[in-house]
This record gives C-alpha cells, structure tokens and sequence, in this order.
C-alpha cells in the first residue's frame, strides 16, 4: 500500500547490523509478542526444523488483551530468542523472510505512528546503531513529507485526530511542529528551550479548560511562544527559580529501589546506576544526598552541553516524535511534558555521576547512557509512569517544579 510518510533526515541513514550488534534487541530480556495473523502462519508451516523451534518456543498469551499480544516467545533463562542461530542472525528472518516476522520484530526500531493519513516514522535511540546516527548529527533534524510503499505490519498505532471532540487534539499538528521549533531553536539553550515548551504546554493545557476554546486562540498561544522563543533578549527566566533537591531525591530514591530491575534488560545501564549510586551519600534510612551530583551538573554536565546540545536537542526532538507529543504519554498535556522532562533530567543526573566517578565525560559515553537508558526506560514505562505518580502526590508535577529539575 502506498501512504504519505514524515520522515527524519537520519531515518534512511539506519540500516540494523544484526549479528554484530554489542547490544542487540534479540539478546535482552523484554516481552516479545506475536501478533495473530503472524501466529497463524506459523501454523500453517510444513514440519521441518524451523517449524520445530517455532512450536517449542512460540506459545499463545493466555493473558492477551489484543491481537498483538496473541503469542509470546519464551526467552529462556539466558534472554536470548531461541530464534537466532550460531551467527546471531534470526531464523525466521533467514529461511522464511521478513514476511514471517512479528509485528515487533518487522518494525524494530523503527517507530510509525499513522496519524491522520500521515505515516510518522523515525528509529528508536534504544538500538546503538541508530543512537550513533541521531545524536551525532549537529544539524538540526529536517523532516521530508513523501508517498511510499508502505508493509500494513507498520501500521502499528492508528490514530485520527480531526473528528476528535478535543479542540486541542484537532491542533495536533500546528502544536508538534511548535514544539519541534522551540526545542530546535538554538538561540537558547537546551533548559530554556523546554521551559519554554513548558510554558506553552502550560497554557494550551489552561487554554484548554475554558468554555470558548478555539482553533484561533491556540494558534495565537502557539504564535505568543514562538515569538518568546526567537527573542533575541536573555530572558534570564531561571534567575528567581529556587534549588529545591527534594524533586531530585525522589528521582534518585525510585532509581534506588528499582535498580535492578531497571539493569535487566541492559548490564551497561545497570554498571552506570551501580556508579552512579558510589558517588552520592546513601543514608541508613534510605534518603539520598544530591549534593555531589549538582556539583558534578556544574563542573561537568554544564561544560559538556554547552558542545554538544544538539545531542540533547536530537534526542527530545525524536522522543517527541516517537510518544506523539504532547498526547502520548498520560492522562493530560502536562503530564507528557512532565514525563519528557523527567527523562531529560534523569539522564543529565546518570550523566554527572558517572563524570564525577571517572573525572570525566565524552561523546561515546554519553551515546551509551542516553541509548541504554532509552533501552531500559522506554520499553518499561512502569518506572516512569510511577515516578510521575508519585511527583503527582507531592504536587511536584507543576512547571515551577519542572524548572528546577531543569535548572
């Protein structure tokens, strides 16, 4: 089928290494469903030696809520898909081709959301391959509009936005093109430039609570954003922002507790946690001293952004197209944002401890904590969606507060 597709300059750069991979997808304990229909051509399979492995470790989901979630392939106790052969390489893939692929493993890690008409592809930074291209490109990331042929296996997130009784969800697309120009607007920094998303999420959220929302007074907060955005001026909208470390205690003391879950399914983000928590001061009554890791923010993290925000900016930019921002994530606006904020933060806290235990921090590392941190987080939405629940029941899930993991 052809479709019209919004793709990201990188997106054609990725090709997968498959058995070269030092973090490969099939080797890392994450569930991995089989889709019906895939389901049903297994069945339907002559006996033979793949048909033999299919049938031991391919087995209906009894707990499936949907299609997609039909079978499950059984890990083992080494992690590792009993489909790959000696070489690393799946044999599926290899003897029966990618039509016999799953629905996860068809599209991984590529990412399509299709939203009205528009197929929104991109590459998941959790895959090392493709983190080395998205964050290593110091160009602003430029999106082409094309028509393709397109595998209906892509479309995996269907979404209609234009009959939607939210006035704000029929602006979908005026708000994530808003969004992508205030984060890629490089006459600020990267803590502004998500202030200022803040900001305007902020009162789009607002905006949306009234009686006389309309089309023309979301544009007219969009326009009022971007102009604050392109201002040339320091705004110095961090000056009056108080250091409130009870936020980052939080954040630490929920890392703390699921630290080894949290390593499951990636032993290099479980080393950087472990590092991480050798350089903070633990409390015997579990409280957690966030002293050390602001000093490493300003003698290390500071200097670092400040050479490489496109980094930062990249990996936003792509988060946000991939959770379909500002509605993917959460009940509300705010909380996608929050969430967005969240992983920001999180990062630039694993970033600085490990700078402070090494003495310092370079480009390859960083790739490495942004990519298995993605690996970890982003396919266990648990620890984050939890996280903000419990910054909810403090009330910390405000933009003020958001200011200060940021600042």
């Amino acid at each position: 089928m052809r479709l019209i597709t919004l793709k990201p300059d990188f997106y054609d750069m990725f090709s997968c290494v498959a058995g070269e991979c030092e973090d490969s997808c099939c080797k890392t304990k994450w569930d991995i469903y089989v889709d019906k229909n895939t389901y049903r051509k297994y069945d339907k399979l002559a006996p033979s030696n793949i048909k033999l492995l299919i049938d031991k470790h391919i087995k209906k989901n009894k707990n499936a809520k949907t299609e997609k979630e039909y079978a499950k392939i059984d890990l083992g106790s080494n992690n590792q898909c009993p489909m790959l052969d000696e070489q690393g390489l799946c044999v599926i893939h290899k003897h029966l081709g990618e039509d016999y692929l799953n629905m996860v493993c068809f599209t991984y890690p590529r990412i399509f959301n299709y939203v009205d008409d528009i197929l929104m592809k991109t590459v998941s930074i959790s895959c090392p391959a493709a983190s080395r291209i998205i964050l290593r490109q110091k160009h602003p990331v430029e999106f082409e509009l094309t028509e393709e042929e397109v595998n209906p296996k892509s479309l995996m997130s269907i979404i209609c936005t234009k009959d939607s009784s939210r006035m704000l969800f029929r602006s979908f697309w005026d708000i994530l093109k808003a969004a992508v120009s205030i984060i890629q607007n490089r006459k600020r920094n990267i803590k502004e430039r998500l202030l200022i998303l803040g900001m305007l999420i902020k009162s789009l959220n607002e905006e949306e609570n009234k009686d006389n929302v309309s089309e023309e007074r979301i544009n007219i907060i969009i326009e009022k954003y971007l102009k604050i955005s392109d201002e040339n001026d320091n705004l110095n909208i961090y000056a009056n922002i108080p250091d409130k470390p009870e936020v980052q205690v939080i954040m630490l003391k929920n890392m703390l507790d699921a630290r080894s879950k949290l390593g499951v399914s990636s032993k290099e983000f479980a080393g950087f946690i472990d590092i991480l928590f050798q350089t903070v001061s633990v409390e015997e009554n579990g409280d957690v001293s966030v002293r050390k890791i602001k000093e490493a923010e300003y003698k290390y993290f500071e200097p670092f952004i400040n050479d490489h925000d496109y980094m930062f900016e990249n990996y936003i930019v792509n988060t946000m197209i991939s959770k379909i921002f500002p509605f993917g994530e959460g009940t509300t606006c705010i909380d996608s944002y929050c969430m967005l904020v969240i992983r920001y933060a999180l990062i630039k806290i694993i970033i600085s401890g490990l700078a402070m235990y090494k003495g310092e921090i370079n480009e390859e590392t960083v790739i490495k904590i942004i990519q298995s941190f993605s690996k970890c987080i982003d396919h266990d939405q648990t620890f984050i969606s939890r996280l903000l629940k419990e910054l909810k029941e403090q009330g910390f899930n405000t933009l003020a507060y958001m200011a200060v993991l940021l600042k």
